[in-house]
């Protein structure tokens, strides 16, 4: 469900923020759902909840090779050839988030 719906998004948002669609945001953004989803994958998360991850997983990955590689590399001068932080970085930031939430929510209803 979570690669499904970063496959979805990437297109829409790459659409949205480029005007057209380019194969590297939806090449990578679409992989973004698994890696958030990855973390929590062996807690109980309900599809929709996966839907929603991989979602946002599939926005940030594809708003950080839209936009925000140029200002990290204007900025830090970080240049990101693989795209490492937009696929692995930001992603696995929000599956570490996600996973945090999941397991005490978990906890609090037993």
């Amino acid at each position: 469900m979570a690669l499904c719906a970063s496959g979805l998004t990437a297109f829409a948002t790459s659409m949205l923020l480029r005007g057209k669609f380019s194969m590297e945001d939806i090449q990578n953004a679409t992989l973004a759902g698994g890696v958030a989803v990855g973390a929590s994958s062996d807690l109980i998360i309900k599809p929709h909840n996966a839907f929603l991850i991989g979602m946002t997983a599939g926005f940030i990955s594809t708003y950080g090779f839209a936009r925000l590689k140029a200002i990290l590399y204007d900025k830090i001068g970080l240049h990101d050839t693989c795209g490492i932080h937009n696929l692995h970085g930001m992603p696995g930031l929000l599956g570490g988030l996600i996973s945090v939430l999941t397991t005490a929510s978990v906890v609090d209803s037993q």
